[in-house]
């Protein structure tokens, strides 16, 4: 189910951006994956968050420290973290902490 749905995002991203004009575009550089856990976990969990976003800080000062000690220490689980910035403030923020490292 899960390579379903990653599957479906894919193509719509890259059918959405198929007709873009890319005559002026550089190549980009992917951003490295940040993530917890053992790259041979059964379950991989997507993590998409913003740093204006309440909930996401409620997710990760509340839930992600019982995620990580239940399932991630024990290798049940691998958590993947990407940026979700929803807006401009979120935006610079991502672009600062990405650039600090």
């Amino acid at each position: 189910m899960r390579y379903i749905v990653t599957s479906l995002i894919f193509s719509i991203l890259f059918w959405g951006g198929a007709h873009a004009d890319k005559s002026n575009s550089t190549p980009k550089t992917p951003l490295p994956e940040i993530s917890m856990g053992s790259g041979k976990a059964p379950v991989v969990v997507i993590n998409y968050s913003s740093f204006t976003c309440t909930h996401c800080a409620n997710f990760h000062t509340d839930v992600l420290p019982k995620i990580v000690e239940e399932y991630i220490k024990s290798g049940k689980v691998r958590i993947i973290f990407r940026d979700y910035p929803g807006d401009q403030l979120s935006i610079q923020a991502h672009q600062l902490a990405w650039c600090k490292g």
